[in-house]
């Protein structure tokens, strides 16, 4: 499947695909593209210091928690914690477990969004 790249056709795809549960931080969400160390990086290059997302004390792509992550999704033990912010790369593994999956697929921020 491709995806696009634009904000508002990623925007489109959450919102078909991914639950309420798990709300977007801002009106206008920003798209982060990707995360090294204690900073985000949006679709433009913008630099942001990630104190939200429950990173800040390892930061992003800390090699520990890569490697730690690896044994547990290699291990067939895999869980998820999505973001609050506009990340298609939520939605490409979504549709990939879609398709993967025949019952329902829930993607949860937590325990709480669990229960919703």
């Amino acid at each position: 499947m491709r995806f696009m790249n634009s904000k508002e056709q990623t925007l489109t795809l959450r919102k078909k695909y991914i639950g309420p549960s798990l709300s977007l931080a801002y009106d206008d969400p920003l798209k982060i593209i990707k995360g090294n160390g204690q900073y985000l990086y949006d679709e433009n290059g913008r630099e942001y210091l990630d104190c939200v997302n429950n990173i800040s004390h390892v930061g992003h792509c800390h090699p520990a928690v890569i490697q730690a992550a690896h044994e547990r999704i290699t291990g067939g033990n895999f869980i998820f914690s999505a973001i609050s912010m506009l990340y298609q790369e939520l939605l490409k593994m979504g549709l990939i477990f879609r398709d993967i999956f025949t019952g329902a697929l829930w993607i949860i921020l937590n325990g709480h969004s669990a229960t919703i």
